[in-house]
């Protein structure tokens, strides 16, 4: 398999030019569920009746997480393939454990080794599908929409070129040591969410926190900063799979059909 392990281009940037007069839709976390996405992206309005065309006149963007846990990665991976032209994803912790897995390199992220082993999911992905997600990015940025997609989260006072993967893949909170000086944390009991800290002016659309795509009661939600927006919603835990057109703000949501993993 030729390829490198860490994406060829770390940032992209999409130009208004690049982007005509298209409206923008941001995925959340699909985790292998194939028929919430498809019934997300016809209740969006952005497929055509045959269900695997994109249409001409949007730009689809993945949080990504694409794969695992859910029942149907290589499907996903697949049907999103074939979307054509005007599909984008970043690169998540779990498109991270694929690639880690096909180059026999043992995994950084504290996420990537916790709960039930992916393997089998994995094998059935083809070499082609490796290099396909190997070509994603880490963040995509859309100037002119003011706006930044990631994975899982952006230091603040760091430029996009100096953040690290695993930042950028699995971070989750920001702490700060006894000189002021703030860190990524991949978990939660300490420090505070780093969209919280987020100053903009970009807003920054982000996955990876299933755990606060829930409100007190358990409904899937979702997250809302003045300078940021997640969009996990729990969709492979029984949630939501959840959309965003980036022109309007208008969300999309669709239920999970089943709970696929806790």
């Amino acid at each position: 398999m030729t390829g490198t392990m860490y994406a060829q281009q770390m940032h992209i940037t999409l130009d208004k030019d690049t982007m005509e007069s298209k409206d923008v839709f941001v995925v959340g976390d699909v985790h292998g569920c194939l028929d919430e996405l498809k019934e997300l992206l016809t209740k969006a309005n952005i497929v055509e009746e045959n269900n695997d065309t994109l249409k001409d006149d949007v730009v689809l963007i993945f949080v990504g997480d694409i794969v695992n846990k859910g029942p149907k990665t290589a499907e996903v991976v697949k049907y999103i393939k074939d979307l054509g032209p005007g599909v984008y994803s970043v690169r998540g912790n779990h498109e991270e454990k694929v690639i880690k897995r096909k180059w026999k390199r043992k995994s950084y992220c504290v996420d990537l080794v916790r709960g039930i082993t992916e393997s089998s999911k994995i094998d059935q992905l083809t070499i082609s599908d490796v290099e396909y997600l190997e070509s994603f990015p880490y963040t995509i940025s859309i100037p002119h929409l003011n706006s930044i997609i990631v994975h899982a989260g952006i230091l603040p006072s760091i430029p996009l070129h100096e953040q690290t993967v695993v930042n950028m893949t699995c971070m989750r909170n920001i702490v700060q040591n006894s000189a002021g000086a703030m860190s990524g944390y991949v978990e939660t009991d300490k420090g505070c969410q780093w969209a919280d800290l987020w100053p903009g002016p970009q807003h920054v659309y982000y996955g990876h926190d299933a755990r606060r795509g829930k409100d007190d009661v358990g409904r899937p939600r979702v997250q809302l900063h003045q300078f940021a927006t997640g969009l996990d919603t729990r969709c492979v835990k029984g949630g939501e799979l959840t959309g965003i057109f980036l022109n309007s703000k208008c969300i999309h949501s669709v239920k999970a059909h089943h709970k696929y993993s806790d």
